[in-house]
């Protein structure tokens, strides 16, 4: 495996973290001091409301976790922005990851997303933290003996080239809809959004101009969204995505149940026949590379970049 130095010497990644969201694959741990330990490792930042409420409720736990298990939160700042590291005491041990450099090997790409590593640093779980959950995982894997079979905690994505599942749902009028019902002749966008993420909401209005250049290729684009079919949420998509189909899913049982997503903005790409051919965080470059490698090159004009963001 290769190597490399980060954070002036103090820090080693070795290459290769989750090869595909979502397929837990083996991945080293980030920070070498924990290497033999068990490792629960929260990537957030400061005023990120879900990295409080999870750095809380890791600050209660210390006290309780079994004997060789490590905590840490890891400050990430966002793509675009800088993070200036904070010096308050937040009750557990605290770094930061200033070039996102140990983001990047993580594939980490929501606030926050909580890891578990084990003594031999293998990714076993990486998600939203839910105590119950992390204090079972936690639990389960600190008491594991040498050579044990490693049970992974992420659910498997929709493996590519299975087909979805049939699922079925209300858009924002309140009318049943299905997937059948949704998806396009030769391909299909499924874009997995909330509005209460940002990222999200930034990304939906990409989608208009996607559905009208792919539109003559067969191509149909979906919104599923996490929020209630409220006045809120069919201004929004009204207003960032209009004659998108916007299908709401507050209780998650679509993106989580049949399609486990991992977290949002997120989307897959299914053939005419409802095989999954892409599924990863979405941005637009992505989302366009994955139908032009399905053969759904724009109406009237040449492949887009296939550079995925």
């Amino acid at each position: 495996m290769n190597r490399r130095t980060l954070l002036a010497g103090a820090l080693a990644v070795v290459s290769t973290a989750l090869a595909q969201p979502g397929t837990p694959r083996p991945a080293p741990h980030p920070l070498p001091d924990h290497k033999g330990s068990v490792l629960v490792l929260l990537l957030g930042m400061p005023g990120c409301p879900g990295t409080e409420t999870a750095t809380v409720f890791l600050a209660g736990y210390k006290s309780a976790i079994p004997g060789g298990v490590s905590i840490l939160r890891l400050d990430v700042p966002p793509p675009d922005g800088k993070l200036e590291p904070a010096t308050n005491n937040i009750g557990i041990p605290r770094a930061f990851d200033t070039g996102r450099v140990i983001a990047t090997k993580l594939e980490f790409f929501f606030y926050p997303t909580l890891y578990l590593l084990d003594r031999d640093g293998v990714v076993r779980f990486a998600g939203s933290c839910e105590p119950a959950k992390v204090k079972e995982m936690v639990a389960e894997v600190a008491a594991e003996e040498p050579g044990a079979p490693k049970k992974m905690y992420t659910p498997p994505l929709l493996a590519l080239g299975a087909p979805m599942p049939e699922w079925s749902g209300t858009n924002l009028a309140g009318k049943a809809v299905t997937l059948a019902s949704l998806r396009g002749e030769k391909a299909t966008v499924l874009f997995f959004g909330a509005v209460s993420c940002p990222f999200s909401n930034k990304a939906l209005e990409s989608l208009p101009k996607l559905a009208k250049d792919y539109a003559g290729k067969g191509v149909s684009v979906t919104i599923v969204t996490r929020s209630a079919a409220d006045a809120a949420t069919r201004s929004l998509h009204a207003k960032a995505a209009p004659g998108i189909p916007v299908v709401a899913d507050p209780m998650d049982a679509i993106g989580k149940a049949v399609c486990h997503v991992p977290a949002v903005p997120f989307f897959f790409v299914l053939d005419g026949t409802g095989k999954a051919t892409a599924r990863q965080p979405f941005t637009d470059a992505a989302a366009r590379a994955a139908l032009d490698a399905a053969g759904g090159t724009p109406a009237g004009g040449c492949a887009t970049s296939t550079g995925a963001g």
